[in-house]
């Protein structure tokens, strides 16, 4: 598969697989949002960086997911639940023990990027941030993350919307904060 360029607001280039862009809903969202060139490799080079678990900016290990959750995320995903009966929070990914419309008993592991605790908890980062260079860190490392990671697409909307949201604020402070000079 061919990478596509994308224009930035900056007028500098973005280099993704549209593939990937597709799968997790972000077309439409690189021409507001992007403040430097970024380049993003298809799945098979693996693009370097960091999730943000590995990069020690959210620690869903501590949460406590409540069957509610599970069972609303669940069901968005696709899995029929009738009951939950034990959700576990592990470092990478969640074990959800649960009993399928049938009656059987079933678990298995899913990833924290469909909970909304997750979506809450990145957004809390991103409005957590108060200047522009650590924006684009963080910038960096969710880009990262929505191209490595599956995600349901209002949830990653939802986290672009909030990035793009926080940079348009961190530039109006900067542009009130700067000193007006008279000539």
């Amino acid at each position: 598969m061919y990478n596509c360029i994308y224009k930035c607001n900056t007028g500098q280039d973005w280099q993704v697989n549209p593939k990937q862009m597709e799968s997790i809903g972000l077309h439409g969202h690189l021409y507001s949002i992007c403040s430097k060139q970024h380049t993003m490799k298809t799945r098979k080079t693996r693009p370097k960086g960091q999730s943000l678990t590995a990069a020690s900016k959210i620690h869903p290990e501590t949460w406590n997911i409540s069957k509610e959750e599970a069972a609303k995320a669940l069901k968005a995903f696709g899995i029929p639940v009738k009951e939950i009966k034990k959700v576990t929070c592990l470092k990478h990914q969640v074990c959800v023990s649960y009993q399928n419309q049938a009656g059987l008993g079933c678990c298995s592991f899913f990833t924290y990027r469909i909970f909304a605790s997750w979506q809450q908890a990145v957004e809390k980062l991103i409005a957590d941030f108060h200047n522009i260079s650590e924006w684009e860190n963080l910038g960096d490392i969710i880009e990262y993350d929505l191209v490595k990671f599956p995600y349901p697409m209002a949830i990653a909307n939802a986290i672009w919307d909030a990035l793009k949201d926080r940079w348009h604020q961190l530039n109006t402070l900067k542009i009130e904060r700067q000193p007006i000079l008279k000539y």
